[in-house]
């Protein structure tokens, strides 16, 4: 997957060199590549030359429903993304697919806590966009 990430985005930058990847839900590629040991450190930086951000869905409010779970945050997977991602200046940004003023309010507040750019889904078809937000 990382040498795959990186060949789009060497491909594409020959005809724009801003480009870049935003991977889904990959928390812990990084963590994966260093089980490889000292062999792997030039694919990580490869990794994150190729990607300007990781995006993770359902962070905080996890469980069997679509949304509307209830506030379960993912320790390992934040401790993951901060060390692995914040800690290298990449942005996380984080989906919840949530309702309701209290259930935002508390995602909003726990992921800027952790660093990372929250929003807040009102379904999985992301055909809308959730309250407090203008296009």
């Amino acid at each position: 997957m990382v040498e795959f990430i990186k060949d789009m985005t060497d491909h594409a930058r020959e005809r724009n060199d801003d480009f870049f990847v935003i991977p889904q839900n990959g928390a812990w590629i990084i963590d994966a590549l260093k089980d490889g040991g000292r062999a792997y450190r030039d694919e990580i930086a490869d990794y994150y030359a190729s990607i300007g951000g990781i995006g993770i869905e359902d962070l905080y409010f996890r469980g069997d429903k679509d949304e509307n779970n209830r506030f379960r945050p993912d320790e390992d997977t934040i401790r993951i993304l901060k060390r692995d991602f914040l800690a290298h200046d990449i942005p996380v940004y984080v989906t919840d697919y949530i309702t309701g003023d209290k259930r935002v309010a508390t995602f909003q507040a726990a992921a800027a806590e952790d660093g990372f750019i929250p929003y807040a889904a009102p379904d999985r078809d992301l055909d809308r966009m959730g309250d407090g937000w203008e296009m």
